[in-house]
């Protein structure tokens, strides 16, 4: 074994003879749990963890089956994120699969009061005989939901802010046609920072508010809408508003100075690439 390099990086190991599989390197620095025993160096940053067996069992822990075939198990995530992360770190998966990364992310944040976030991307696996299959929203989404309902048992400290979204593509040219108004909210209070909320379209417009940022989304102009652009310009408040027409809103407030932001534009500058 070598000496150890940086923080939470496993011991180096030099040569072809010191890999335990040639043909496999990287699990040269994974022990399973019924051979950690064998470390020489137990307070090192070896990587310690359970097998498939133990991530099968975990599956059929949270779903009362067998839902996903050849899961990671937790143990092996959650030591590389625990390793590998600040506590207020963003992890990124492109290949979610059954979300044992969002798992291990929220079993580390409870053992040390951390605020990692997560973001799992997976495809629906939908094919020609499958037209209905979606992995995304069936397993990996559910899993993270399953693990935020739980109450009792180990599981019940595990917890995480989460919204399932989907994505699809939209001609930039066409943008105002074909976007919705609770699509463009999402994105809107993504850019924002602002925690994700159900758009209600029964409202002419929806507004977001903490103490430091109002967000707002026009979609129709009334009365009410005014009264309060009005209130936010009086009280100098440090207010978002977006319109997909901001020349008519603004005529409508007439001597109010307020800043109106196109919907098109802002999205078309922040996504194009």
């Amino acid at each position: 074994m070598g000496k150890k390099v940086g923080f939470g990086t496993p011991s180096l190991k030099r040569y072809k003879q010191e890999l335990k599989t040639p043909t496999q390197p990287l699990s040269s620095w994974i022990t399973p749990n019924f051979e950690k025993d064998t470390i020489p160096d137990p307070d090192g940053n070896d990587i310690i963890a359970g097998t498939n067996i133990e991530a099968a069992k975990t599956i059929k822990e949270i779903f009362g089956e067998k839902a996903f075939n050849y899961a990671k198990p937790v143990s092996l995530i959650r030591e590389l994120v625990r390793q590998s992360t600040s506590e207020d770190d963003l992890i990124l998966d492109f290949f979610a699969g059954s979300a044992t990364t969002a798992q291990a992310v929220m079993e580390v944040n409870a053992a040390d009061q951390g605020g990692r976030r997560f973001i799992m991307v997976s495809s629906s696996e939908a094919t020609a005989s499958e037209p209905d299959k979606n992995l995304c929203r069936d397993v990996t989404a559910e899993r993270i939901r399953r693990l935020n309902a739980v109450d009792t048992g180990k599981f019940a400290e595990l917890s995480a802010e989460f919204a399932y979204l989907r994505t699809r593509e939209i001609d930039f040219d066409a943008l105002n046609a074909e976007l919705d108004p609770a699509e463009a909210w999402t994105a809107l209070e993504a850019m924002h920072g602002l925690p994700l909320t159900v758009y209600d379209v029964k409202r002419g417009w929806n507004e977001h508010g903490r103490e430091d940022i109002t967000l707002i989304l026009a979609d129709r102009t009334d009365e009410e809408l005014l009264a309060r652009l009005q209130d936010l310009a009086a009280a100098r408040a440090n207010a978002f508003v977006y319109s997909w027409t901001p020349g008519q809103l603004k005529t409508a407030l007439g001597s109010v100075d307020f800043e109106i932001r196109p919907v098109r534009e802002t999205l078309v500058k922040r996504f194009q690439q």
